[in-house]
């Protein structure tokens, strides 16, 4: 190898390093999508790549990673490693079968819907038989001997429940994902690397 093939070489290493962090964000991104309940796009472009600098060459430190976003690691780390959340306020609003959901199976509106629900005079927030949340009325009919009837469900509907915690188990791989993705691209990667770094020197 010549001088100049030699001064090539941190530049050819980063770049593979780079390359690879980018594809395994790819992956991540893709095998997302399969594992968890149509997680959104904000979720999804949590993952990010950054690439490796050539300056950490002679340093012995050349490095790339693949890594989460703080605000979506927040969440998602209950998705790779399961365990328990605890809310950061007094509970977790947890939406039921009663409610509109969006496409991506979160409380339609976001934050600000729990109060234009509770903005309905058909709705209020308590506790019922230890059940904390949204509740729903019934329809009231036509009053009858002094008393009001009620149309279809004759009980209250719970819209969203206030949970002190819930339970995750593992669903997303994100560090098995990453470790099988480098294993598959990096070779690849670096020796396209060092080609591209290699042509000008010939």
């Amino acid at each position: 190898m010549s001088v100049l093939q030699r001064k090539q070489m941190p530049f050819a290493a980063a770049l593979g390093l780079s390359m690879t962090a980018k594809k395994v964000a790819k992956v991540e991104q893709r095998m997302m999508v399969k594992q968890l309940d149509r997680p959104t796009p904000f979720t999804v472009k949590g993952v990010r790549w950054q690439g490796a600098n050539k300056a950490d060459f002679k340093l012995g430190r050349l490095h790339s990673r693949v890594y989460l976003m703080p605000k979506q690691a927040e969440y998602l780390r209950f998705q790779i490693a399961g365990g328990t959340r605890t809310p950061k306020g007094t509970a977790i609003a947890v939406p039921t079968s009663n409610v509109k959901l969006n496409r991506y199976g979160n409380l339609a509106g976001g934050q600000g819907r729990i109060k234009r629900l509770l903005a309905k005079k058909n709705t209020f927030q308590g506790t019922i038989n230890g059940v904390a949340g949204v509740w729903q009325r019934p329809k009231r009919g036509k009053r009858s001997r002094g008393g009001s009837g009620t149309i279809g469900q004759s009980g209250l509907k719970l819209l969203v429940a206030y949970e002190s915690s819930t339970q995750y188990q593992p669903r997303f791989d994100f560090y098995g994902i990453g470790e099988r993705s480098v294993r598959t691209n990096v070779a690849k990667e670096m020796d396209k690397a060092i080609g591209r770094a290699l042509r000008p020197a010939k």
